[in-house]
């Protein structure tokens, strides 16, 4: 039943992804105050039995996912906003159903004006399932600047309890997020401007998560680049027309014609589309490593909404056979010129293969020590 609803939650924030006109309005309406029809709301909801002697796992699990949400009939954007105040979570199974009412609000993102209808899902007095109504708003807000600030705040929170249930489409999520949170007190056309540009503060999140594959993922789906929108064109297009992504290749010859680079020793034995950290000394790679473990990581677990220690380096030193201890330490400065770390992806959290190559003054000794780990 719970992922059922859950299902049914991100079927209704997908609907929002139907074009809006830059003239949108904005509906405020307390949910008491709702037109409506067929199946009116129970004016007195005293809680139901089965829902008094639901243990207080199974209480938080119905919280959870059985929030109240709204569907539009056309293309608008609805959210249901509870007023928590000191209270805790949004509905409650130990509140009335009247109770929950009183505190919760619906909130409207519509192209057009005029009435706006659609259907408002309610957990039941026994909170054994949804129960749907159709609704009616009349018009817009008279305070269009409050009911915008009232709408995106919804949606901002909305999307930060999706993203707590930590479920498939973080990306998408975490991308309606933040828009929410910038489009509080923006202007409508701003939402087309990209959120890294948006964000100077993100500069730092971004230059870490290259480290993590949800920078990859992020880039492909390209959920903030900017779509020219255009009503000349036919609503749909063959597939078959659709080009696939192309990257030129570039040309070196020119570019480096003339030039006479000295070659590292190492980079001839590291495949041309594979990544590469040249070391110059054994001293400098310890003190890099030192210094990403002490300033790096308490950054990477501020970034990260999991904040454990995943043992990264640790983990590949024991694959490697390469402890980095007192021994190494020791030894290596005397037994290795220089080191070369290359892999095919940067991804080393989420796996990655690497391969250390070492330039030696004394390779019968470094290969000696090496067996013996």
């Amino acid at each position: 039943m719970a992922r059922r609803q859950l299902y049914a939650i991100f079927y209704s924030c997908f609907l929002a992804l139907t074009p809006l006109s830059a003239e949108s309005l904005y509906y405020a309406v307390d949910l008491s105050d709702l037109e409506i029809s067929r199946t009116p709301l129970p004016k007195t909801s005293p809680l139901e039995e089965p829902a008094r002697k639901m243990s207080r796992r199974r209480q938080r699990e119905r919280e959870r996912f059985m929030q109240p949400y709204a569907q539009g009939a056309g293309s608008e954007e609805i959210y249901c906003a509870v007023d928590q105040g000191t209270q805790g979570r949004p509905w409650r199974v130990r509140w009335s159903l009247s109770q929950n009412i009183a505190r919760t609000r619906v909130l409207i993102r519509a192209a057009d004006k005029g009435p706006v209808t659609g259907t408002l899902f309610l957990p039941k007095g026994d909170w054994a399932g949804m129960v749907p109504y159709t609704f009616r708003v009349s018009g817009p807000s008279e305070d269009q600047k409050a009911a915008k600030k009232a709408f995106f705040q919804a949606k901002e929170e909305h999307y930060a309890r999706l993203l707590r249930q930590d479920p498939p489409g973080g990306a998408w999520l975490r991308h309606q997020h933040t828009q929410a949170q910038q489009m509080g007190g923006a202007d409508e056309m701003d939402i087309a401007t990209p959120a890294a540009e948006r964000r100077r503060e993100s500069e730092l999140r971004r230059t870490f998560s290259l480290f993590n594959g949800g920078r990859a993922l992020s880039e492909n789906l390209q959920l903030d680049r900017r779509l020219r929108v255009t009503t000349d064109l036919e609503a749909t297009v063959s597939l078959d027309s659709l080009e696939g992504i192309t990257v030129a290749e570039i040309d070196w010859q020119p570019i480096v014609e003339g030039l006479m680079p000295k070659r590292d020793p190492l980079a001839a034995l590291i495949p041309a589309d594979q990544h590469a950290i040249f070391f110059p000394s054994f001293t400098s790679m310890t003190e890099l490593l030192d210094e990403v473990r002490a300033q790096g990581t308490p950054i990477l677990r501020l970034l990260d909404p999991r904040s454990e220690d995943a043992l990264t380096q640790q983990r590949y030193e024991k694959q490697l056979c390469l402890p980095l201890d007192q021994w190494a330490r020791l030894m290596g400065p005397a037994l290795i010129e220089s080191i070369a770390m290359t892999g095919s992806d940067p991804y080393l959290r989420t796996g990655s293969d690497v391969a250390l190559l070492f330039e030696s003054t004394r390779p019968g000794m470094l290969r000696t020590s090496i067996l013996a780990q």
